[in-house]
């Protein structure tokens, strides 16, 4: 019960790209209909494109913006869209989710009742929850992202484990102090790695 994201912008571009050349038209043949100037003259057009050759700078830099364009629109229709609502697994076999937005919010919350936790960030890719963390204590990072690794795992396991694992960065306030980095499988039977890097 993976549902994707649509597409939005990319469809709202197209149609407005359209849409404008449609409008140019209609008050260009508007214009001519009624006998006054037009502001996009078919004549003045028609003469540039007939006097421009197929080999001429402009030609070829038109064909390869609009050969791109439309390579990243063929991409962007076939390839899949970053998921919107994440599948739970239940018990009873019954078709659940929870939107990716709201899980975020939801483990970002439970993230900050760490004590020693100041801010979270929370990403979801690729089965993966990444937790970037950010405390005032220059001891005890190690344990501050167990604990929020531990945490994290635990409400991914109550909701049914829409992720399958956690992984837990946290910044000091010292750049010289460097970070600390945990790391939980959320399906059983979980295991921790905590790592220093400097």
């Amino acid at each position: 019960m993976i549902r994707r994201s649509r597409r939005t912008l990319p469809a709202v571009l197209v149609a407005l790209v359209l849409a404008a050349g449609c409008v140019a038209v209609i008050v260009s043949l508007a214009q001519r209909w009624a006998g006054v100037p037009e502001f996009l003259s078919y004549d003045t057009v028609a003469r540039e494109l007939h006097a421009t050759t197929w080999n001429e700078w402009p030609v070829l830099v038109a064909a390869l913006a609009l050969l791109v364009a439309g390579a990243l629109l063929l991409a962007t229709a076939l390839l899949p869209g970053r998921p919107g609502v994440l599948p739970l697994n239940t018990e009873d076999d019954m078709e659940a989710g929870v939107p990716a937005g709201d899980l975020r919010a939801l483990l970002r919350g439970d993230a900050t009742t760490v004590d020693g936790v100041d801010s979270a960030r929370i990403t979801l890719r690729r089965g993966t929850v990444r937790a970037v963390v950010e405390t005032g204590l220059h001891r005890g990072q190690t344990e501050i992202a167990d604990r929020v690794c531990a945490v994290l795992s635990n409400r991914i396991q109550e909701l049914g484990r829409p992720m399958q694992r956690v992984q837990v960065r946290v910044k000091g306030p010292e750049e010289a102090a460097g970070s600390r980095r945990a790391s939980r499988l959320a399906t059983p039977p979980a295991r921790a790695e905590a790592e220093a890097s400097r």
